[in-house]
């Protein structure tokens, strides 16, 4: 999975590249006046993008700089750090992508701190066989084409000829030529945003069963393919439409794919009758994991302290470690 620094870089070369495009384009017309309205609009949208990506881009340089010269202490990936509890989700998820259940979709939620992210990370390396995509939809700016675009990207970009071809076919229908793939996904987004209620949703279900047609083809025999999304509650409200509305309704009829999607609010989905969904609540650690954890990390053994931590902690898997972590590197005296 490409890192955000990696994305962002990305995402600059292909919208410089459009914008290349867009100048020839311009380049064909005699007069300025006969340059077509859409183009000149395409081109200002283009602008403000690169814009907003290089002040992005600026912005994680200054943060990675401020962080490469805080860290003092050794980090731990989550996968390392000690784990208790969650036997039941790492079960589920084992038999989802083994075949041995029915449920291939699971919306996973629990208020802040309860270790969604850090399940959803041991799920990421369980499917470490399998093709795979993890999406964090961390702010708005992810708008269904760039979701795509990222799903694409993950899975194989170059393997996705099939599902770009149904979209520049559908742009057509809508007044846009897409001569250059690098255009596609701008074209997309501002075609898509362009439509209104239930025109919109069409074209976005025509967009996704292709997508979904296309990924199927790339399946390695009978293997499953994993979807992970992170942080659905922090989507746009678009987005998450899309998502609850469009998408899992349409992975329904592909038990194939294993799809998660966790936050602190997920998609609501009647599953007293589907067998394919499952909506799960992450419930706090009990006292005995609590020690557990505190056992294996090693921080003490005094009983008095033991229980202090696990009564503070109130059974929140982030909670408990800010405290263990508390205890093991405590804060400089000034």
């Amino acid at each position: 999975m490409p890192t955000e620094r990696e994305y962002l870089e990305s995402q600059i070369e292909e919208v410089e590249e459009s914008l290349r495009l867009v100048d020839e384009r311009k380049d064909e017309f005699v007069h300025h006046r006969a340059i077509p309205l859409d183009l000149i609009k395409d081109e200002n949208r283009l602008r403000r993008r690169l814009e907003e990506l290089n002040r992005r881009r600026d912005l994680l340089r200054e943060e990675t700089g401020r962080e490469e010269h805080a860290a003092q202490q050794p980090t731990i990936s989550v996968t390392e750090r000690p784990w208790v509890d969650r036997d039941e989700e790492r079960r589920l998820f084992r038999d989802m992508v083994s075949g041995q259940s029915d449920i291939h979709i699971l919306l996973m939620e629990a208020e802040g701190g309860m270790g969604k992210t850090v399940l959803l990370e041991h799920f990421w390396e369980m499917s470490r066989r399998f093709q795979r995509a993890r999406i964090n939809l961390k702010d708005a700016s992810h708008t269904i084409d760039r979701i795509l675009r990222e799903l694409c990207d993950q899975y194989g970009s170059g393997a996705f000829t099939m599902f770009h071809e149904v979209c520049i076919d559908l742009l057509r229908e809508l007044g846009q030529d897409v001569r250059h793939p690098a255009m596609l996904w701008s074209a997309l987004n501002l075609r898509l945003t362009g439509l209104e209620g239930e025109e919109r949703r069409k074209y976005q279900q025509l967009i996704t069963a292709a997508f979904l047609a296309n990924l199927e083809s790339l399946r390695e025999g009978e293997q499953p393919v994993v979807m992970l999304f992170d942080n659905f509650q922090l989507a746009s409200e678009p987005t998450k439409a899309w998502l609850a509305e469009q998408l899992i309704c349409e992975i329904q009829h592909h038990p194939w794919l294993v799809c998660v999607i966790t936050g602190r609010e997920t998609p609501r989905v009647d599953t007293e009758e589907a067998n394919w969904c499952l909506q799960q609540t992450l419930q706090p650690l009990s006292v005995e994991h609590r020690r557990e954890y505190i056992q294996k990390v090693k921080i003490t053994q005094n009983e008095e302290l033991v229980t202090y931590i696990t009564r503070l902690s109130k059974g929140n898997p982030h909670r408990l470690q800010e405290l263990v972590d508390a205890l093991v590197h405590p804060p400089l005296e000034e």
